[in-house]
């Protein structure tokens, strides 16, 4: 191999740090909870790979006796990070994060400069670094930041590797080639196509032949990165599978009668990404009736997707060129978060100054034309980006899955940008007819099916994104934009309802009122559950909910329709049965209360149900009792304060004070706020321990 000369370092440094300089300050942008509540709590696909780092350090992940669910080299990547600098603190790990997502300029800078000079090595690492959806994806904790730089680095190697006087390729270079691609795909298993195309590149175009041994190192290098993974899998998780074991869903999710080719949708299966391989287990286990282990459930999904394409053929070939349409689209599809609602979000990334994948595709396929390029090596890139493409159509096509695709482009659209420059300063223009025909049919494939038919803002509108912002403001404890977040959730789903959003628009509410309630706002909690139950009147969660309310605010009668009204329709439905029960508590129906609570605690262990029956019990004077209900309520939920106080206020009544004191310290450790609990305890020192 050669070494690299200064002025490739330099070209590497530069192209480097300028991609470094836009992530980081991405990263900073995001860092700040006010644009981004997730940025210390991780929803979907980034939230699924801090728990598998979390694990990892904690010693839960990977679990025994099942095979990796997907690839495991970013969550392992992550593992690291956070074990040398923390998990208390993402500032550090995402700097080093965005420092690795830059590579993938330094690299792509390298290979140009390799293939037509400095000039176009530092258009191709500025392409790069100034790609929208790779500064954005720096900032998320997604595999692609890493997978990236790697098949770029190993591209570069095995170019490095293939001298062009043609002499024999070192076998050391070939071996690193192999194990950066093999390393690649220990993060992205689909690149695994590209394996093929590069030792045929080895062999034919370099006329090394296969009876030489001197492509073994690329396969070997292959190989050595990729063994560990699917050694674990055979011996820790008994299963003989390659890389991870999601291959079958992943080609089910693309190939079904619902799939749009770019979204992750299952038929019958929960969304939630956390929970995916469980609930994939369950809904293969109930489809066929009996227990499947791993391989068999992914198993079962690749079935169901061949089922399709067999069943409807016409519809599995209308979404294949849908997908293939999707490939080259000038805009990019959303997997797990709204990428043009963070694009907007972000200060930096919100200006229409970056390029998007339409002219860099364009780019590169004038790139691929120039005469000067070595044949071998425009079967190299052409054939590595087709393999990857067609295989990714295989599956669903977004914008994260599609970022190695551009990647791999970026590099031949460097060189048309460089032959444009040369060819407007030398004023030769020569445009061969084949080379403008393929262009304009390119440029209407990608462009004109986005203009005519995809609004990247109508996505805005989405209430699955403002849901989430809200869930993230909650957990970040800023419930005022929490509260704007959920609203403007609940404005969306009511002007245009989306079927797939139903699931959550119970929460949703629930969420949104339980907030309003604990900021003081009880009216327009009321009012929420009063427009949710006119907008869906047979939700008994709407009605129980808004019946729980008028109870707290002493509406009792209001109440009691609400809870018969629901009860008229579902006699057993245990929100509105609790809710009878309160009602004949708060008029003083003791007797009556205590047989409601009883009988709804016997049907299934309720905590809610045995506090009113302590609360009526008080009430008959029956203290003994009582005290037993507030102590089972205890075992049920040791968290119920409420109990505690109860408790503190019968031992007060009994004249047990050091007991009364006890249960009133206990209410302050769980709700420091109470003022009661407070307040006796100061009005009693004397009872204190």
């Amino acid at each position: 191999m050669t070494t690299p000369s200064r002025t490739s370092w330099r070209l590497f440094g530069g192209t480097t740090l300028l991609a470094f300089a836009l992530r980081a300050a991405q990263v900073l942008l995001m860092s700040n909870q006010a644009v981004n509540p997730h940025w210390l709590h991780p929803v979907m696909d980034a939230a699924v790979y801090d728990g598998m780092a979390r694990g990892l350090l904690a010693g839960t992940w990977p679990a025994a006796g099942e095979p990796f669910f997907s690839a495991p080299l970013y969550p392992y990547l992550l593992g690291a990070f956070y074990g040398v600098l923390g998990t208390g603190h993402m500032l550090p790990v995402m700097l080093v994060h965005a420092f690795l997502s830059a590579l993938g300029a330094g690299f792509a800078a390298l290979i140009a400069a390799r293939l037509w000079g400095a000039r176009a090595g530092w258009l191709a690492g500025v392409l790069y670094a100034g790609s929208w959806v790779s500064i954005l994806f720096a900032a998320e904790l997604l595999a692609v930041s890493v997978t990236v730089p790697l098949l770029l680095a190993a591209l570069w190697l095995l170019l490095r590797a293939m001298p062009a006087d043609g002499a024999p390729a070192p076998r050391l270079g070939l071996l690193l080639a192999g194990l950066g691609l093999g390393l690649a795909c220990t993060a992205r298993p689909n690149l695994l196509v590209l394996a093929p195309v590069w030792i045929w590149y080895v062999v034919h175009h370099r006329r090394v032949g296969w009876r030489s041994p001197r492509w073994l190192p690329l396969a070997a290098g292959l190989g050595l990165a990729i063994l560990p993974v699917t050694a674990h899998n055979l011996v820790r998780g008994g299963a003989a599978v390659l890389i991870a074991n999601s291959g079958g869903v992943n080609f089910y999710i693309g190939n079904h009668a619902g799939a749009d080719g770019a979204s992750v949708s299952l038929p019958d299966v929960p969304p939630s990404r956390a929970d995916m391989p469980a609930n994939l287990t369950r809904a293969a286990e109930s489809e066929t009736g009996r227990l499947l282990d791993p391989v068999a459930v992914d198993r079962h999904f690749l079935q169901k997707g061949l089922r399709f394409w067999a069943e409807h053929p016409g519809a599995a070939l209308g979404l294949q060129v849908r997908k293939l349409g999707l490939l080259v689209a000038m805009r990019e599809r959303s997997n797990t978060k709204h990428l043009y609602f963070w694009r907007q979000r972000s200060a930096l990334l919100r200006w229409p100054i970056w390029l998007g994948f339409t002219p860099i595709l364009l780019l590169a396929v004038v790139g691929l034309w120039r005469r000067d390029l070595d044949p071998g090596v425009r079967f190299l890139i052409l054939g590595s980006a087709l393999a990857f493409g067609l295989a990714l159509t295989l599956f669903f096509v977004n914008g994260r899955f599609r970022l190695p695709l551009l990647a791999l482009l970026v590099v031949p659209a460097a060189g048309g940008l460089d032959w444009l420059w040369a060819s407007w300063r030398s004023r030769r223009w020569a445009w061969p007819r084949p080379l403008l025909a393929a262009l304009v049919a390119l440029a209407a494939v990608s462009v004109v099916p986005d203009l005519l038919a995809y609004d990247p803002r109508a996505g805005f509108g989405d209430p699955a994104i403002w849901y989430s912002l809200g869930n993230g403001y909650l957990a970040a404890g800023d419930d005022p934009r929490a509260i704007d977040a959920y609203r403007q959730a609940v404005r969306q789903q009511q002007a245009r309802p989306q079927p797939t959003f139903a699931p959550l628009v119970e929460p949703l509410h629930a969420s949104l009122g339980d907030l309003l309630v604990r900021n003081g706002r009880v009216n327009e909690a009321l009012q929420l559950y009063q427009n949710w139950l006119r907008s869906d009147p047979g939700s008994a969660e709407a009605a129980v909910r808004l019946g729980d309310l008028l109870l707290q605010t002493g509406r009792i009668d209001d109440a009691a329709g609400v809870f018969a009204t629901v009860l008229a329709r579902t006699p057993d439905q245990p929100g509105a049965r609790l809710g009878q029960a309160w009602v004949q508590l708060y008029r003083g129906q003791a007797a009556d209360a205590l047989a409601t609570f009883d009988a709804i605690h016997a049907a299934a262990p309720n905590a809610h149900a045995r506090f009113g029956a302590g609360l009526a019990l008080m009430q008959l004077d029956r203290l003994d009792e009582a005290e037993r209900a507030f102590r089972e309520v205890l075992v049920i939920e040791p968290g119920y304060w409420q109990a505690w106080g109860n408790l503190g206020d019968l031992y007060d009544r009994q004249g047990r004070l050091d007991k009364a004191a006890e249960a009133f310290q206990k209410v302050l450790e769980i709700n420091p706020q109470d003022q009661g609990a407070r307040t006796w305890l100061r009005a009693h020192p004397q009872a204190r321990r």
